[in-house]
């Protein structure tokens, strides 16, 4: 998958429920390798960075899951199951 795939892709965390759409791909150069997926957020018009680590499946959605004792995924509107 090419960077630019990310942008635009909508993502739900492991439960179901929209998080938000990708906006920016931020980059580690020294690893080379995805550092975080920043989304927009429809709460006032932020945005938010989530760790790459947490994406668990990308395809036409991202999936994401927090790592054991960090922050969940905010689950924003009530589009879930």
């Amino acid at each position: 998958m090419k960077i630019s795939d990310y942008y635009g892709l909508d993502m739900y965390s492991d439960k179901g429920y929209y998080v938000g759409e990708v906006q920016e791909v931020m980059l580690d150069p020294d690893e080379g390798k995805l550092a975080g997926l920043t989304i927009g957020t429809t709460d006032e018009g932020g945005h938010r960075t989530v760790p790459y680590e947490w994406v668990s499946a990308v395809g036409e959605i991202i999936v994401v899951s927090a790592e054991p004792g960090e922050e969940e995924p905010e689950v924003r509107g009530g589009s879930g199951p």
